[in-house]
């Protein structure tokens, strides 16, 4: 459908989503461009910030199985708009990090967020779009997932330079409660949506 393009664009449920996971990667890439800057900044080396960051893999790999559970069992709006205020909170407490178990809690409590912002974020824009559309609504998430891997740089490290690291990390918290407000926000919307996909999907005319 040439038109495919053209149809995502007008969706607002779609382009809703769509800035909410844009404004929750803003965050998180924050992890890869202005955490080694903060490690740093607290007179540590970049060992230091190699075993900060091993916190995020090891955590994935022992708790995402239950993640995964978890996001089985519950409704996924309030999920990932819970997800998003965890990444958002272990962001803020980065602000009051100097030492490496400290460093090495906040990345944990992040990465409870992330876990949960990357599974179920994909899986509601797959509910919501058109069969026959869902690989352009999801190369539009792989578009707001570019577009926050060019800016953060941009703008954590003119904010950590500018304004400084409590600014920086509060922003963060700021942007992840945005993030989840538009998914609450557009919550009945989604459910009217993935309803309605499931019924054409199981009526007759659909075979």
């Amino acid at each position: 459908n040439g038109q495919g393009y053209g149809v995502a664009l007008r969706d607002g449920l779609l382009l809703g989503l769509i800035g909410s996971i844009f404004l929750g990667s803003l965050v998180y890439m924050q992890s890869l461009v202005t955490l080694p800057l903060a490690v740093r900044a607290d007179g540590h080396g970049p060992e230091i910030f190699g075993l900060v960051y091993a916190v995020n893999p090891i955590t994935v790999i022992v708790l995402q199985p239950i993640v995964l559970w978890l996001i089985d069992r519950l409704p996924a709006v309030p999920l990932l708009a819970g997800s998003s205020v965890i990444m958002g909170i272990g962001f803020w407490l980065t602000a009051a990090a100097d030492t490496l178990p400290i460093f090495g809690l906040t990345v944990f409590v992040w990465t409870l967020g992330e876990i949960g912002f990357n599974a179920v974020g994909p899986a509601l824009i797959a509910d919501i779009a058109p069969p026959e559309l869902r690989g352009r609504y999801n190369g539009l998430v792989g578009v707001a997932f570019g577009a926050a891997a060019f800016l953060a740089p941009l703008l954590g490290t003119r904010i950590f330079d500018q304004l400084g690291e409590a600014i920086l990390w509060t922003s963060c918290m700021v942007l992840c409660v945005a993030s989840a407000l538009i998914v609450l926000t557009l919550s009945t919307g989604i459910k009217a949506r993935s309803q309605a996909i499931v019924r054409a999907a199981a009526s007759p005319s659909s075979a």
